[in-house]
């Protein structure tokens, strides 16, 4: 039967488009393409030739060809909105050698807005919402001249008229998922170049693992809902041990992220996940995303028990009338936060905010106003990204007649103001970004703080100077508490 298939090989494509440089104000992280190994486990299950593919820094034509070398009969493209029209670009690019390769567009920006991704240029398909079970089902349907139109969650155009299937229901029980198809030499590149133990040196590699999707928060800025739905969905965590008790053996992982928007959005789910660890006797090490809200002393150290060194914070602004604006639950006070801080300082665990600025309604002497509150918190990383309007989101609809820019590329979060701003220009926002970061790690009171913990746990030096080095800030630590290693 196989030797009758129509569908041969199948490209999974990661497109990048330059933005795989990590940088000071870019990202501290080099991350495998998780969504696409799942994809590759679900159809290698089903026995069709796959490969994935990142774009790195390779250029659209040098990436084509490489994808050509494959032979593929069809390519799937996890797509963001930055890079849309990279994504529209290979597409239109692949019909060009071969007008039969068949294109499927899915992720955040395509399940956000499908009817527009389909007109945009050389799309067959899009996938709306959790890929494993519709790419399946749709590839057999391609493969079998079946009817597109018993597939749910995707989205095509038939004679020019735009075509959308019943949504699919959400995978219910993650743990019958295949573990995700991973690759040595993707692996090889993965790294958390952030504030992290073990460092970057001492990662031999870094597996991203998904214990749970959606979120339980509907914050304006955010796109989960357009992918995942509402709610939270959970793996078990005899599951998930399984999965790292895997790649351990395979590959030698010292250092885990794990991908959840809300790591402890269940804390019961926490507290088992962890005394799993613990009763298993595992060793590792690991990052995850939490809320401030759910956390407290008993938590913390539990989780610093199991291996947690590293916990990210989504703060996004230190504003509290703009805060309550944005996001869909009231966020702590600073002091409240740096209770939070401490504890995890206590316990072993970084501690990194993520921040934003770029708001249409901001000045200089409001800016200055936020160094000042950020310079008051007692953690150990900050990254800022300028606040950015996706479409599917509420604040796509709340701003999209205030943006500065219409081609998506410019939508990365980092490089480019999105919103227009009467008071400050894009150059003058990335000086005054420079600052506060500089600002923030050379106050006498964070080189303190490094000291201290120093003297606690000598093996963070190396933690903290390849930190440093990477982010190009020469900071009052590094001469007076650390030295060099």
């Amino acid at each position: 039967m196989d030797k009758e298939r129509k569908i041969r090989s199948v490209v999974l494509l990661e497109p990048t488009c330059g933005h795989d440089k990590k940088h000071a104000l870019g990202g501290h992280n080099e991350f495998e393409p998780l969504g696409l190994e799942y994809i590759a486990a679900a159809l290698y299950q089903k026995r069709y030739k796959v490969n994935i593919i990142r774009q790195m820094s390779k250029d659209t034509n040098d990436l084509v060809k490489h994808i050509l070398s494959y032979d593929p009969d069809i390519v799937c493209l996890t797509v963001l909105t930055y890079n849309y029209p990279e994504s529209l670009r290979i597409a239109n690019a692949l019909k060009v050698f071969n007008k039969n390769i068949i294109s499927i567009f899915g992720g955040y920006h395509p399940s956000s807005d499908p009817e527009n991704v389909l007109r945009g240029g050389y799309v067959d398909f899009v996938v709306v919402g959790e890929g494993e079970a519709t790419i399946s089902e749709l590839i057999d349907t391609i493969n079998s001249d079946g009817n597109y139109q018993s597939v749910h969650g995707i989205a095509f155009l038939e004679n020019g008229q735009y075509m959308r299937t019943n949504a699919r229901m959400r995978i219910k029980s993650l743990d019958n998922l295949p573990f995700p198809l991973r690759n040595k030499d993707i692996l090889s590149e993965c790294k958390i170049y952030g504030l992290m133990y073990p460092p970057p040196s001492k990662q031999i590699n870094v597996i991203t693992i998904a214990c749970s999707r959606g979120c339980p928060f509907n914050c304006e800025f955010c796109c989960s809902n357009a992918l995942w739905g509402k709610g939270v969905t959970y793996r078990s965590p005899r599951n998930i041990l399984g999965e790292i008790r895997e790649v351990q053996k395979r590959f030698d992982t010292n250092a885990f992220f794990f991908t959840d928007l809300t790591f402890n959005s269940n804390k019961r789910w926490v507290k088992d996940f962890c005394y799993e660890i613990l009763n298993r006797e595992l060793k590792f090490k690991w990052y995850c995303m939490c809320t401030i809200l759910g956390l407290d002393e008993e938590l913390i150290r539990v989780m610093s028990d199991a291996g947690c060194r590293k916990i990210g914070f989504g703060i996004e602004t230190l504003d509290d009338e703009l805060s309550n604006e944005i996001k869909s639950f009231k966020r702590p006070s600073i002091e409240d936060m740096n209770e939070i801080y401490d504890l995890c300082f206590d316990n072993e665990i970084f501690t990194k905010t993520y921040l934003m600025i770029g708001f249409p309604d901001e000045t200089y002497r409001s800016l200055l106003e936020h160094k000042n509150k950020i310079n008051r918190m007692r953690v150990d990383e900050i990254k800022i990204s300028f606040y950015t309007p996706f479409p599917g989101t509420r604040a796509f609809e709340k701003y999209k007649h205030k943006l500065a820019y219409h081609d998506f590329s410019y939508f990365d979060t980092l490089n480019h103001l999105v919103i227009k701003n009467d008071s400050l220009t894009e150059e003058e926002y990335k000086i005054i970004r420079r600052e506060i970061i500089q600002n923030f790690y050379n106050r006498e009171d964070y080189a303190l703080r490094i000291k201290k913990n120093i003297e606690k746990n000598s093996y963070l030096i190396e933690s903290y100077n390849e930190f440093f080095q990477f982010i190009g800030i020469k900071n009052k630590f590094g001469e007076r508490a650390a030295g060099r290693t």
